[in-house]
């Protein structure tokens, strides 16, 4: 089974059991809550070789904070809950004070948790609440939308690589984009307040992942070109360094947490650029996922990062 196979049992408990689960980024309390959770578990998300423990502690932080961007929602709350084995105890001091300083970065208060004993692996759950009287789900998309994106694509993967393979390639932007994530509240709050998103998600498992969920919810297809997805300059010298094809990098790349909304198509085309975003395609009727590249036009098919084929 995939991860989206494990989700579908739970939703349908959700459902089940009284509440309406969308399978949005976070839970929608009404009237204005929403609430979401995410685990950080040694071995499956990360690894001690890789990134100091202040550096974790802030990283599982933010990117539990993008599902609240995803959603248009103003964070108003942390709490986590934390198990480790006596071998750890000399990193729980630094993960907490990396926790601290992304809770200030953000300004969103750390609440609460639980703490207890693991047998071996340490292990992170981050729960966020947000506040916003109109969340912005996965399902308002229409044919005909504009779709953007926040930043450029792959440079988190090349990061994770430079780590784990000590390559000479990398570059601050890598390490920074890996280590050190945003959560970009601000720009789906100011983009929300001005009531011109109709469906958002953060990209944190792979942009072709993010495309085919609000295709799902919203009923849509879409045609994007693979030429306006924004890269980094230096992703391209990197990838030409290794002989890599930078395609992989864009559609089956995690942890980039950058946000991908979808805009009127009559809109202002100022909006895009005073929020930094790239337009990338446009969502269809047909229910058809396409990508037009230099060679012509092809499907898309749905890959990214799914724990369970780890």
């Amino acid at each position: 089974m995939k991860e989206k196979d494990f989700l579908k049992l739970l939703l349908d408990t959700s459902q089940q059991t009284g509440h309406k689960q969308t399978g949005d980024d976070a839970a929608i309390i009404p009237p204005s809550t929403v609430i979401s959770t995410d685990q950080f578990i040694e071995g499956t998300h990360f690894l001690w070789s890789h990134m100091s423990a202040e550096k974790l502690g802030y990283k599982a932080i933010v990117q539990a904070l993008s599902d609240l961007a995803a959603m248009a929602a103003l964070p108003t709350s942390v709490l986590t809950s934390l198990a480790w084995d006596k071998t750890h105890n000399d990193r729980i001091a630094p993960f907490i004070l990396g926790m601290k300083q992304a809770c200030l970065d953000y300004s969103v208060p750390l609440v609460g948790g639980d703490i207890s004993r693991s047998n071996s692996l340490f292990y992170a759950d981050i729960v966020v609440t947000g506040s916003t009287p109109t969340p912005v789900t996965k399902s308002g998309a229409k044919p005909g939308d504009i779709v953007a994106i926040t930043g450029t694509l792959g440079d988190a993967r090349a990061g994770l690589e430079s780590l784990s393979s000590n390559m000479s390639t990398a570059t601050g932007l890598f390490l920074t984009r890996y280590e050190k994530p945003t959560a970009h509240i601000s720009t789906a709050l100011k983009l929300s307040q001005q009531g011109v998103v109709h469906a958002m998600t953060d990209i944190s498992d792979s942009l072709s992942k993010s495309l085919f969920s609000i295709a799902e919810h919203s009923q849509v297809g879409f045609i994007i070109d693979q030429e306006h997805i924004p890269v980094s300059q230096e992703l391209r010298d990197h990838m030409r360094a290794l002989n890599k094809n930078i395609s992989d990098y864009i559609w089956n790349s995690g942890e980039d947490y950058q946000l991908l909304v979808l805009l009127p198509e009559s809109i202002d085309p100022s909006v895009l650029t005073d929020h930094g975003l790239t337009a990338i395609g446009r969502a269809t009727k047909e229910r058809e996922m396409l990508l037009k590249t230099s060679d012509g036009t092809c499907l898309l098919t749905e890959v990214g990062w799914d724990p369970f084929d780890l």
